[in-house]
């Protein structure tokens, strides 16, 4: 892991920023970077948040307003005026559909490309449109597929933009999870790419604990991170190492997206460790069958805006 100080640009008052994120909830983890920003800060959300609906036996639509709700109020929370942000309103459980369908039926690959290319269309728009010094996406390590497909539809845009327009912004990316969440929130250890580290003052750190109490519906996400995060804090004592999940919290890490970095290929050696226990009408979703499949078909069609 290349660690080095991040660059003083990023927290330039005339620095703008767009943060391209899949889901509500993706921004959390990152609220002291986002608090030290600057005032010109956009944000645009793939989906409606729907995806946990049906294990909550709750409606889709009604589910979706609430994870958009709460995300605001994550926003207001930080001083974020709302105006400022926008959702895209892609359902999840019907990205979900297509994933698989590629699996279920292949014949309908055109259909599932031809959709997935939709959602890159919306994605290029606003990253055109606002033209920030700074675009902020997930990282690519094939934990999520949601949080990769947004990452290639982004990296996909920039390229898109660099060819047509000369216009290429700062593309940084902020780790989630791989591997289950057994890798939470950095960068995995045997990552070879640059490496940044904010660590948060107090108070940034009491605000971002107030954010997170903006998201009731996430409630058993978070303590299972919590205990993943405690768990590793305990074996790292081991070598005299030790945290705590809010010593843990007080750092975030980020990084800038290498320039060629290949989508069409897995991080990990195995294709088991992508996208673990994720299934979907029961099939389990894929990088090499499906990620990477459509990554092949996007970048050979220019997006539309």
């Amino acid at each position: 892991m290349n660690r080095q100080p991040y660059p003083h640009y990023l927290f330039d008052p005339a620095t703008t920023h767009l943060f391209a994120l899949a889901h509500q909830d993706d921004e959390i983890n990152y609220c002291g970077l986002i608090r030290r920003l600057g005032e010109g800060v956009d944000f645009v959300w793939l989906t409606n948040g729907d995806g946990l609906a049906p294990f909550e036996n709750a409606d889709p639509k009604q589910y979706a307003e609430m994870r958009k709700a709460e995300a605001d109020q994550v926003l207001l929370t930080l001083g974020r005026p709302l105006k400022r942000r926008v959702c895209l309103d892609w359902s999840e459980i019907e990205i979900y559909d297509h994933f698989v369908e590629l699996t279920l039926n292949p014949a309908n690959r055109p259909a599932v490309m031809n959709y997935f290319h939709r959602l890159g269309d919306d994605v290029y728009r606003r990253i055109k449109a606002h033209k920030p010094h700074v675009v902020w996406t997930l990282q690519f390590q094939n934990g999520h597929p949601e949080h990769d497909l947004m990452h290639i539809l982004t990296a996909l845009a920039i390229r898109q933009l660099e060819r047509e327009a000369g216009y290429r912004p700062a593309f940084y990316q902020l780790p989630e999870y791989e591997y289950t969440i057994l890798v939470p929130l950095r960068f995995h250890p045997l990552y070879k790419g640059v490496v940044h580290e904010l660590l948060l003052r107090e108070e940034e750190l009491e605000i971002k604990r107030r954010a997170f109490d903006c998201y009731p519906s996430q409630v058993k996400l978070f303590a299972q991170f919590q205990r993943v995060i405690d768990g590793l804090g305990k074996l790292a004592r081991l070598v005299g190492k030790g945290f705590d999940a809010q010593s843990f919290l007080s750092h975030e890490q980020f990084g800038p997206v290498p320039e060629r970095l290949d989508y069409a290929r897995s991080v990990h050696v195995f294709e088991w460790a992508n996208y673990m226990r994720d299934k979907h009408k029961n099939v389990k979703v894929r990088f090499d069958r499906h990620l990477a499949e459509i990554y092949k078909a996007l970048s050979e069609r220019p997006f539309e805006g």
